[in-house]
């Protein structure tokens, strides 16, 4: 006979933070300068900056995160944009 195969280990699984999977498009709104940074990661101490673009254009909503719309913001390029100054659509 075989013989039965058991197991004391338990399994911690920690998940980690991501964003919601999104649709629709992102209109930047007045941010003062007329323009908005696009960010590597959504925070604003370790993100880079990885381009801006301008009040009153539209992007398409890639993923969200609390306070944070990722766009691609050219084709094959996405980034993160503070929340506080876009409207989804």
């Amino acid at each position: 006979p075989t013989p039965a195969v058991t197991s004391s280990a338990k399994t911690t699984v920690t998940p980690t933070k991501t964003g919601t999977a999104a649709s629709g498009q992102v209109t930047i709104g007045e941010t003062g300068t007329g323009w908005l940074r696009v960010r590597s990661e959504p925070n604003t101490r370790s993100g880079t900056e990885l381009a801006k673009v301008n009040t009153g254009t539209s992007y398409p909503l890639v993923e969200e995160q609390t306070g944070w719309y990722k766009i691609e913001y050219e084709t094959g390029k996405t980034g993160w944009i503070s929340s506080q100054f876009a409207t989804k659509k």
